[in-house]
């Protein structure tokens, strides 16, 4: 069933999702996509919203393709607590699962990008021998512990932090992520005397890189840059 046909049906057994028999997601378990999403909930947090009710697992994106098979008492919670979301819930046209769709395929897409350039980092450290540990994890200040994409030295005895930070083409988005890295960036280098260098992937304002520059080391945008940053990291540790 296509999800136009899938969404006009849920309207027809829900009476224009007012009503929600507790027997319904029993009968029809793939109206939970839909209503989800018409609740603007990702399956992290309709699953927290569902324990935080329930007191017990709930593990959404296992309903949806059938994976699990519904039993009587989670079609009954289902119910309930679609009933008290869409007590107020003023927009529930077809349109607002497409723009959810969207949402995601652009959040997926910035991974996609993210993961890219961390290869791109990886490949460039292997190539000129500098030792270097992923996605380690680093006490700040605050005794925070931060996981950093690249971590030369040790967490002891850092010598430099290479964060890569994604953005999709939402370029307005992008101070929120620099925001987040300052703070990070701020957190360990009370602490720890290092050099903190960012590679950006994606779209970021120019304020969002400005802001980031008056706080790092080095804040790089282009491959080129960032290969000629990567092969004097030897050279600053002598």
């Amino acid at each position: 069933m296509e999800l136009l046909q899938l969404y006009d049906s849920c309207k027809k057994d829900t009476s224009n999702f007012k009503y929600f028999e507790p027997t319904l997601l029993l009968a029809h378990p793939r109206y939970l996509e839909i209503l989800r999403k018409l609740a603007n909930l990702s399956h992290t947090e309709f699953e927290r919203l569902y324990f935080s009710k329930y007191k017990s697992r709930f593990c959404a994106s296992n309903y949806e393709v059938r994976q699990n098979t519904m039993g009587k008492k989670v079609s009954a919670r289902l119910a309930e607590l679609f009933s008290e979301l869409f007590k107020n819930l003023k927009n529930t046209e077809f349109e607002k699962v497409i723009e959810y769709n969207k949402r995601v395929k652009i959040s997926v897409d910035s991974h996609k990008i993210g993961n890219k350039a961390e290869e791109i980092v990886q490949k460039l450290l292997e190539k000129n021998n500098v030792i270097f540990y992923k996605h380690a994890r680093i006490i700040g200040y605050s005794g925070i512990a931060h996981k950093v994409d690249f971590l030369i030295g040790t967490k002891y005895e850092p010598f430099a932090i290479i964060e890569v930070k994604k953005s999709n083409e939402l370029k307005h988005n992008s101070m929120a992520k620099t925001k987040e890295l300052v703070a990070t960036a701020v957190d360990i280098n009370k602490k720890h005397k290092l050099l903190f260098l960012v590679y950006l992937a994606g779209s970021f304002s120019d304020d969002s890189i400005s802001f980031l520059k008056s706080y790092c080391d080095e804040v790089v945008l282009d491959e080129q840059d960032l290969a000629n940053l990567i092969r004097g990291l030897n050279a600053k540790r002598l």
